[in-house]
């Protein structure tokens, strides 16, 4: 069937397992004091007759361009689609690690963005979506 969509799913863990200097709000010392929620990286694949693509949603407030495209062109290697195939969303968290000071946490979350890859492929399954609206009468305040 030539309209078929699948999708392919996983969840890792990001946590740094050891200090690091946080980005989103400012204090004297940003440095982590330990973990209160983990964070997490969800990856899903997209594959229809009209290609592949990846949207990969970070717990973190955001990368730069030049971290971001990093992290996508090692995606679109491991998937073999460019970059402009993939999609970072942030969860705009203000208590995630400063990729940008701290390198050996951004390659951690790289390698497990990218074992979240391997995972959601080997997840790939057909899917059907539907579309519906209506009209609730809960809720409504405004």
């Amino acid at each position: 069937m030539e309209n078929n969509v699948f999708l392919g799913f996983s969840e890792v863990d990001i946590t740094p397992s050891f200090n690091v200097q946080t980005i989103g709000f400012n204090r004297k010392d940003n440095l982590s004091r330990g973990i209160l929620h983990r964070l997490s990286a969800q990856i899903s694949l997209w594959h229809s007759k009209d290609g592949t693509c990846c949207l990969v949603a970070i717990d973190h407030i955001g990368f730069s361009c030049q971290e971001a495209n990093l992290l996508g062109d090692e995606i679109g290697n491991k998937l073999g689609i460019s970059r402009d195939k993939v999609m970072l969303c942030f969860s705009h968290t203000h208590s995630a690690p400063n990729v940008t000071i701290e390198p050996e946490y951004f390659h951690f979350l790289c390698e497990q963005v990218l074992l979240g890859v391997s995972e959601a492929e080997k997840s790939i399954a057909p899917i059907k979506a539907v579309w519906g609206m209506t009209k609730a009468d809960i809720g409504v305040n405004r």
